[in-house]
């Protein structure tokens, strides 16, 4: 080999060393960055347990890492890969098997649910307002409009006895007539999304959680998520009360399409790469579809079906419970994150807006972003 060529060759491995090494101080940097934002927001609220996030980029993990303790008695550190309940954020992923079922032409928005030549018939008795039977579709228990049941008032969810499903649904059916007409008044109603799994398991003949695992959690590769039990599992962060809070006391099968799935970070975002409506990764939706799961209602223009929007085309869903806290959202430039805690302050009412506004803190001090991984 000619010298002039040996040198220019060994000219370019130096040069590609360099930029390597570049780039693995510049992830380094980026990660240590993410990491202090985190840490003060921990230190901040002195969280007795922990918090884990993930974010990605352009359809890639550029990001995940957690700060505290899975379980602090046994000096347990949290990690990403811990799972933990994420409350009301499983109402976007019912939202998603919902749409599911309308692709597949086993259900369709406008839809009545109880009643005569509804989807339930009599099963569960009809819904009355002002002494009146009423119809409800499906697309107004999305929206939180089908007229009561909702957190303006006593929650039907958490203050009626825990009884059978069918016996608790028929309980509330008859007791708590609507306040409102349906679909003209928004009021945020877990127990809406309870009767909506029940929808999902009578037009799919599947249980609610074997359906979304199958048909939504399968396709986007993850099959750890799972609807919780009143005590830990193995993979579980703990979860810690505050005051009066008693975070074992709720039964998350009890909840499950409102309030009951466990996940970690990582998979809320490959979840959520593959319904964000972006080219960088197959959607399982089709984009009609994300289009009309995203697009505001006529009662909240802040909500649409199963998710809360702006109007910079950003998604997202907040969810807490005694010992959780949680988000999952879509950014309209690319971004979407994922952030757990296993404590729910009851005494700090600026913890929910500090904790949608982690990752901004975190884009705002990252100035470039290094390539990701594949989800």
């Amino acid at each position: 080999m000619k010298k002039s060529v040996c040198l220019a060759l060994i000219c370019y491995l130096l040069f590609a060393a360099a930029i390597n090494s570049d780039e693995a101080v510049s992830a380094a940097q980026t990660r240590k960055t993410i990491d202090g934002i985190i840490k003060d927001f921990y230190d901040k609220y002195s969280l007795p347990g922990g918090v884990s996030m993930a974010i990605s980029y352009q359809g890639k993990l550029v990001y995940a890492g957690a700060a505290g303790y899975a379980d602090k008695q046994h000096k347990i550190p949290l990690t990403p890969e811990h799972r933990m309940r994420i409350a009301s954020v499983s109402k976007p992923i019912t939202a998603i098997a919902v749409m599911k079922l309308i692709e597949e032409k086993k259900l369709n928005l406008d839809e009545e649910v109880f009643g005569s030549g509804g989807i339930f018939e009599g099963k569960y008795g009809i819904p009355k307002y002002e002494n009146q039977p009423v119809k409800i579709t499906i697309k107004q228990l999305l929206e939180h409009a089908a007229g009561g049941w909702g957190n303006s008032k006593k929650d039907p969810m958490f203050s009626v006895p825990k009884l059978a499903r069918k016996e608790f649904i028929q309980t509330v059916v008859r007791e708590y007539p609507l306040e409102n007409k349906p679909g003209t008044k928004y009021d945020y109603s877990n127990f809406g999304y309870c009767i909506l799994g029940r929808v999902i398991e009578e037009k799919s003949g599947m249980p609610y959680e074997d359906y979304v695992k199958k048909h939504i959690l399968k396709p986007c590769g993850i099959d750890g998520m799972r609807i919780g039990g009143t005590a830990l599992a193995a993979d579980e962060a703990e979860y810690i009360g505050d005051d009066n809070q008693r975070p074992y006391f709720l039964s998350p099968s009890h909840m499950d399409a409102h309030g009951g799935w466990i996940a970690n970070p990582v998979e809320l975002l490959k979840l959520l790469v593959r319904i964000d409506g972006f080219s960088t990764v197959p959607d399982i939706l089709e984009s009609r579809s994300i289009k009309t799961m995203t697009t505001p209602s006529e009662q909240n223009k802040n909500y649409a079906l199963g998710w809360h929007v702006n109007r910079s085309n950003n998604w997202w869903h907040m969810g807490g419970m005694p010992g959780t806290s949680a988000e999952m959202a879509r950014s309209s430039v690319g971004f979407n994150w994922a952030i757990l805690v296993n404590f729910r302050p009851s005494s700090a009412p600026e913890f929910s807006g500090d904790l949608d506004k982690l990752f901004w803190k975190i884009k705002e001090a990252i100035k470039e972003w290094n390539d990701g991984t594949e989800l």
